[in-house]
């Protein structure tokens, strides 16, 4: 039996959110949103704390790296904004593309951020410097998501050209595969594990991928017509009990991490202070808090045990 309860609704924002991302403590997280603003959130307190940027653009996407004093805000105009974490002083600004950065994730091995943008390319910052040391074009169409693989020598890349893009960093970066993921634009996609895969997208459909070591090829393990519309966002448990999927249907819904089976789902028929509208992004906070966010406007936080 899973238990699922509402334990705080965090409001302010003028616009939808479309990002949120962990403070380096884990009782504070930031949210970015069409109305340009990044706001800072204490669960703690169950309040809005402080302002921390403010761009005449909409926030796409976030990144914080846990024990460094960057927070790095990704633009719809294609400028990445760092800002210290600390002071929430703007150390630099970067016009990386010519649209929107709509994910970012981050390799600690090298010490490097990979930041998929709306015009299919792809840029990999050096953290240490702060500057681009390469970009590389995908496709024609943007890049969505992005996750890096548990040992961090490889990421996903998911596009709205329909492929999941495979990239190796081991030596130079390059591209090793790719291959036709959804039936249009894939919106999410993470690594279960090292060699399992689960991607979401527009068409509604949730699948898992496992890699065949004997054929050195990516495989469909199953694929499941998991939400009504777009499925957004992707996220798994800290301690692997759940994956969790949010979709444009204004449902959250929680499925056995082994299996997929369906386990429970949270609408509005169940939690009327639920989401009115698409829930966009998912974070778990702690292995207890998860939290969501979507075009209304409104971040809950939500007691998942």
């Amino acid at each position: 039996m899973i238990n699922v309860s509402i334990q705080q609704i965090f409001t302010g924002h003028a616009e939808p959110i479309y990002t949120l991302a962990k403070d380096i403590d884990t009782n504070r997280f930031y949210s970015g949103s069409g109305d340009g603003f990044v706001g800072k959130w204490s669960l703690k307190s169950g309040q809005f704390e402080k302002p921390v940027a403010k761009s005449e653009t909409t926030v796409y996407s976030l990144y914080k790296i846990t024990d460094q004093p960057y927070l790095f805000i990704g633009l719809q105009d294609g400028v990445l904004n760092i800002i210290h974490s600390e002071n929430n002083t703007l150390i630099k600004s970067i016009k990386l593309f010519n649209s929107g950065i709509f994910d970012m994730a981050y390799l600690p091995k090298l010490n490097q951020l990979i930041l998929a943008s709306g015009d299919g390319n792809l840029g990999i910052l050096d953290v240490a410097s702060l500057t681009l040391l390469q970009t590389i074009h995908l496709s024609n169409k943007s890049l969505r998501c992005i996750d890096v693989s548990p040992c961090g020598d490889f990421a996903i890349i998911g596009a709205s050209d329909h492929q999941l893009y495979f990239l190796d960093f081991r030596e130079k970066t390059k591209i090793s595969q790719t291959i036709p993921a959804h039936k249009n634009s894939v919106f999410t996609a993470i690594y279960k594990e090292g060699y399992s895969l689960i991607t979401g997208g527009r068409d509604a459909l949730l699948k898992e991928w496992n890699w065949l070591h004997e054929t050195k090829e990516w495989t469909i393990k199953q694929s499941i017509p998991a939400h009504n519309y777009t499925v957004n966002k992707i996220v798994k448990h800290p301690n692997n009990q759940w994956i969790v999927t949010a979709s444009r249907d204004k449902t959250i819904k929680l499925w056995h991490y082994d299996t997929l089976q369906l386990l429970k789902v949270i609408n509005l028929d169940k939690f009327p202070d639920g989401h009115t509208h698409s829930v966009n992004t998912l974070l778990w906070l702690n292995d207890q808090i998860l939290l969501s966010a979507g075009d209304d406007k409104k971040i809950i936080a939500w007691k998942v045990a």
